[in-house]
């Protein structure tokens, strides 16, 4: 019963959808579907994050496969790998072989890793990281600016976004010094020619705040959301009319 369910990433300026991040639920026998803070733990004490990432990675990419066919070639999709996923010596291999079964250009998927993870990578995660590179797929640091990281990180490791996190974005419209800090990091993503994803945008204000400081992507409720594969392709067709009567990620 666990699945990914899709949640949009529009520009910030133009609102189109540009990609979407698999976010996983649990499809509960008594029908009721599960957030991922419900039952994750568990998958990780029994060791099944493999079999998760599998699950993640196949069913994420035959959702590509799903908007080629309504036509939209174009958009991404966003999979998060934890610190045990890349600590697998076949992940770059593994990876690759279910985007060549499925026949998608390795440059519409990107990994996401949360910025503890990237503080205490060591070789043979280096390895994995360039190794995924090496096949064309991206690279985005998540929850950006709330751990430790140091910047070296960023020049280190090849990667393509930063994602900017929701506390911060919250605060924004009222708390000058979050208004600061997520001005901070998309001019630092903008000197080191990374794309900002904005987490966590709920109103209106926060949006328009983000486009102009520079922003390029944003994602949250404001927009939708995450949604069953085939109410997701349907967002992507409607591009925004159905808002108001999408259904709750449960």
């Amino acid at each position: 019963g666990v699945e990914p369910w899709f949640q949009p990433i529009v520009d910030a300026r133009s609102r189109d959808v540009v990609g979407w991040e698999a976010l996983i639920r649990w499809r509960h026998p008594d029908g009721v579907v599960l957030g991922a803070d419900r039952f994750l733990p568990l998958i990780g004490l029994g060791g099944y994050d493999a079999e998760l990432l599998d699950v993640l990675l196949r069913r994420s990419l035959e959702f590509l496969l799903s908007l080629d066919v309504a036509g939209f070639p174009q958009m991404a999709v966003h999979v998060n790998v934890s610190a045990n996923d890349l600590h697998r010596h076949d992940l770059a291999a593994h990876v690759a072989t279910h985007l060549a079964a499925a026949g998608v250009d390795p440059s519409r998927l990107v990994l996401e890793v949360t910025e503890d993870v990237i503080v205490h990578f060591d070789t043979a995660v280096r390895g994995t990281i360039t190794a995924l590179d090496e096949h064309g797929v991206h690279l985005a640091v998540d929850d950006f600016g709330t751990g430790f990281s140091s910047m070296s990180h960023l020049l280190d490791l090849p990667t393509d976004h930063l994602k900017i996190d929701r506390r911060f974005v919250s605060a924004m419209p009222t708390d000058a010094t979050s208004r600061t800090l997520v001005a901070g990091v998309i001019g630092l993503a903008r000197g080191l020619g990374l794309r900002t994803v904005a987490e966590g945008v709920e109103t209106e204000d926060q949006a328009a705040a983000l486009a102009g400081l520079g922003c390029a992507q944003l994602q949250g409720f404001l927009f939708a959301p995450a949604l069953a594969a085939d109410a997701a392709v349907a967002y992507a067709g409607a591009r925004g009319p159905l808002r108001a009567s999408l259904p709750a990620a449960g």
